[in-house]
């Protein structure tokens, strides 16, 4: 049993793991697109953003109810909490401050259950442009991952059959072992009770 799932997991597996990690790249670029939508009024250029050397900004979502909390708790400092759209409860803010100031200023969020919005790394130009790249990237991985779903939908198919007899075996074997245990044994031999229909007696 052990050596025909082995042959079936090597067959199957492959196909299995680049679609699962296909999935979780799409899932990871839909935050991303979210999150660049959330930004969009802003105007941003994420290169200049990567390029800051003397000043610390995170974009995020922090309770609406805290904001006054932060503002309060940020008052020693330089900085400036730039509010750019409502998301229900939460609204979504640019967080500045002095790059000598980051861990105060990441401190202070923190205490306000802030949420930093995951950028993509590789993004460059306006938050439109960055749009309009993740845009076809996404595509290209759902074209991509439509042809590895086809390839699983045919080998559970091909193979399911076979899997299905190997999990009866299996359970049948285990339900053996498991009863096997209870019986009585002397030297080479075992003593079996139970019941049976009256009608299979002969």
């Amino acid at each position: 049993l052990e050596d025909s799932l082995e042959r079936i997991r090597q067959r199957v597996g492959p196909a299995v793991q680049r679609l699962q990690e296909g999935q979780d790249r799409l899932a990871v670029l839909k935050r991303h697109q979210e999150n660049l939508r959330y930004l969009l009024p802003t105007g941003l250029d994420l290169q200049e953003l990567a390029r800051l050397q003397f000043t610390h900004l995170v974009p995020g979502l922090v309770p609406t109810e805290n904001l006054g909390r932060l503002e309060e708790a940020l008052a020693h400092m330089h900085h400036a909490l730039l509010p750019v759209t409502a998301v229900g409860e939460q609204t979504v803010i640019l967080a500045v401050s002095l790059d000598k100031d980051r861990d105060a200023l990441d401190q202070a969020l923190k205490g306000a259950f802030f949420e930093i919005m995951e950028l993509p790394r590789e993004a460059s130009g306006t938050v439109e442009e960055a749009l309009s790249a993740l845009k076809s990237q996404i595509a290209d991985l759902q074209d991509s991952l439509a042809g590895l779903q086809a390839q699983c939908d045919h080998l559970r198919e091909e193979l399911g059959p076979e899997l299905g007899r190997l999990r009866n075996r299996i359970d049948l074997t285990r339900t053996l072992l498991k009863a096997r245990v209870l019986f009585g044994k002397v030297d080479h031999a075992y003593l079996i009770s139970g019941w049976i229909p009256a009608g299979l007696v002969d």
